[in-house]
């Protein structure tokens, strides 16, 4: 349904300016709403099939993505919808992330130093 809504906007769409339609909750919520969905389950899927270390620092993004679709749905409370990311399982989930990534940065920076080291006994 979403993919044949996003048919009939962009056939209708004659500048940049029409866009703005798709900004309108009131007009274009229901299809931002199937359009996350299947975002978020496509998401999931290619997280599932990457390979281990690949899924060491995409899982967490895709656990926050899913996170900022359920909240999206809350969108017509009044809330903020980024305001998921203050949450203790979004601060969780990025400290996670944070912590993976300041690890893979730290071996990376010990491989290069472990490079330079050997590298001037190489004649060229």
């Amino acid at each position: 349904d979403a993919c044949l809504v996003i048919n009939i906007y962009s056939w209708n769409f004659r500048s940049f300016r029409h866009l703005r339609i798709l900004n309108n909750m009131a007009i274009s919520g229901k299809l931002w709403d199937s359009v996350l969905d299947a975002a978020d389950e496509e998401f999931k899927w290619a997280v599932s099939r990457a390979p281990a270390s690949t899924q060491t620092y995409i899982k967490p993004i895709s656990k926050l993505f899913s996170l900022g679709v359920a909240r999206f749905h809350e969108l017509c409370s009044g809330n903020e919808w980024l305001d998921f990311l203050m949450e203790d399982e979004s601060v969780k989930i990025i400290q996670e992330l944070d912590a993976k990534l300041v690890l893979f940065l730290r071996n990376f920076c010990n491989d290069v130093e472990a490079m330079m080291d050997i590298l001037p006994y190489y004649s060229s």
